[in-house]
């Protein structure tokens, strides 16, 4: 389908597929602890190719890092 059609997500995908990371790859890592996406691609072993790639992964890192503290207990919660 043309890229238009596609959602966000799709395309941020097909993105970190041509340069050897998927977001599967970028999730993985980010939810090791690291919050920053450049050092996640060090991590992976290749850099971002551009600024876009770069904002999707800092997107994807937001991601993970919402969805772990919202899993945390609230440090106000009884218990």
């Amino acid at each position: 389908p043309p890229r238009s059609t596609l959602d966000r997500s799709s395309a941020a995908s097909d993105v970190y597929k041509r340069q050897g990371h998927s977001d599967r790859d970028i999730r993985r890592v980010a939810r090791s602890g690291l919050r920053c996406a450049r050092t996640i691609y060090a991590q992976l072993g290749k850099p971002p190719r551009c600024g876009r790639c770069l904002q999707e992964a800092e997107r994807l890192v937001q991601e993970v890092h919402d969805a772990v503290s919202d899993e945390l207990p609230s440090s106000s919660a009884p218990g």
